[in-house]
């Protein structure tokens, strides 16, 4: 898969990119949105590296046209939800520069077409609120929170598409 939007490319991750999925799965300041780092970066690469056909539920997020990777899109499953739901992390650099937006609305269409789906799930926790902020602007809806059994707390989005 390959989508290009004004500024970005999006494309299916390779074996080239594990150690760039591992530095974004390693980065502390993305991960305080998602829940927190779970291992270390070493032990990431050999994770991705011993699981290679994970490597199909990512998408590498590219500066165009330079291609320098920025981000990684996922389409990941959610324990709370039994379903997937997708996950946008970018490294700190690119916060704040427009990148997640574009990401979503150039991916979202297409997930959904994909899977023959008329909806998608995305979650955030409530202190991040850029990502609250950019999925309401692409019409999810906040439909639920959960936290008893899922730490952190998060809020559940649900983008349905007006006229499946």
């Amino acid at each position: 898969m390959r989508i290009e939007t004004e500024r970005l490319s999006i494309r299916d991750a390779t074996e080239d990119d594990i150690e760039f999925l591992a530095a974004i799965q390693t980065n502390e300041v993305v991960q305080m949105h998602v829940g927190g780092v779970l291992d270390t970066f070493e032990n990431t690469v050999a994770h991705i590296r011993k699981h290679p056909e994970n490597l199909s539920d990512f998408y590498v997020i590219s500066i165009r046209p330079e291609g320098f990777s920025i981000g990684v899109v996922a389409f990941v499953p959610n324990r709370y939800l039994g379903k997937r739901e997708i996950l946008i992390e970018l490294m700190p650099d690119h916060f704040g520069k427009g990148y997640g937006p574009e990401t979503l609305s150039a991916i979202r269409d297409w997930w959904l077409e994909t899977n023959g789906a008329d909806y998608m799930y995305a979650t955030a926790r409530p202190e991040n609120l850029a990502s609250i902020s950019m999925l309401k602007k692409a019409q999810f809806q906040l439909v639920n929170e959960y936290e008893e059994l899922f730490k952190p707390r998060q809020f559940v989005f649900k983008y349905e598409r007006a006229n499946p």
